[in-house]
């Protein structure tokens, strides 16, 4: 979470792909199975806890990877009255269409030229185009930004905001500010041993990731 210039982890829960949940629960009695949760549903009861918390009236923007980007996610944080901005994968369906083959059409339209100040001062140029309509199984308008590098590049990186009077300048720097968790990941795995636990039963990893946050 940041506030300002104040950043910090709020709630952190562990992810178990399906085949490793499969495998714990074949060494557990049926009482004391556990249960796969996708990342989307992390990050749901991540950002539920989270809701009580802060004050009425606070602007928020919930920022993400394309990992994440779920309708079911983007439509629970617009019903608290908080804005996405996040990836989107390429073969996503805006209007029903998907998003890469729009971004063709749009070969003509000029660029904006968006500069981003990364947390050590360095200055990236984006070039951008935007598309805006309906996420397929959202049932309100988003706005996606067609980012190159250079105006040639073949692979453009896809963004959505749900916030549609937001300048593309403030979505693209907004947007940076999410490095700061893979900063704080870095972090907790190569200098206070997040990763480095030597126990094997679900209950002890859950507790030496508390520990190591405490």
């Amino acid at each position: 979470m940041r506030v300002g210039k104040i950043e910090f982890t709020f709630d952190l829960q562990i992810y178990l792909r399906q085949r490793t949940v499969r495998r714990i629960n074949r060494r557990r009695p049926k009482d004391q199975h556990i249960h796969f949760i996708s990342k989307t549903h992390l990050a749901h009861r991540i950002l539920t806890r989270l809701q009580p918390l802060l004050p009425k009236g606070w602007p928020v923007y919930v920022l993400f990877d394309a990992w994440y980007t779920s309708a079911r996610l983007i439509k629970f944080i617009r019903r608290q009255d908080w804005h996405v901005i996040c990836a989107v994968k390429s073969n996503r369906k805006l209007n029903q269409k998907r998003i890469d083959q729009q971004a063709c059409t749009l070969k003509h339209q000029r660029y904006m030229t968006v500069k981003t100040t990364a947390a050590d001062g360095k200055r990236t140029t984006y070039w951008v185009r935007s598309l805006q309509g309906r996420l397929e199984d959202v049932p309100f308008d988003v706005c996606v930004w067609v980012s190159r590098r250079h105006p040639r590049e073949k692979s453009p990186a896809y963004f959505l905001s749900t916030d549609l009077t937001l300048k593309v300048q403030q979505g693209f720097q907004g947007y940076t500010q999410r490095w700061s968790c893979e900063v704080a990941n870095f972090y907790l795995k190569t200098r206070l041993g997040l990763t480095d636990f030597r126990v094997q039963s679900y209950e002890a990893v859950d507790k030496w990731v508390a520990v190591v946050h405490l």
